[in-house]
């Protein structure tokens, strides 16, 4: 879910909205637009991003996808 929150992050986030309801139907709109590429993309990321995970130390990463 994190994956897909993200893209949603990454599509509006340098929109300026003017209202709650705008904000809501841009959100709507623009998860109906993620496709099941996108998702299945940041699935099979997650075995290496676990991994990343470890070596840190559980310290954030950040990549492009996410």
């Amino acid at each position: 879910m994190e994956g897909i929150w993200n893209i949603l992050k990454q599509r509006v986030r340098r929109r300026v909205f003017n209202s709650i309801e705008e904000l809501k139907e841009v959100l709507q709109d623009e998860w109906s637009k993620i496709t099941i590429e996108e998702v299945r993309a940041r699935i099979s990321d997650m075995p290496r991003r676990c991994q990343d995970l470890v070596k840190t130390g559980g310290k954030a990463i950040k990549t492009a996808m996410w």
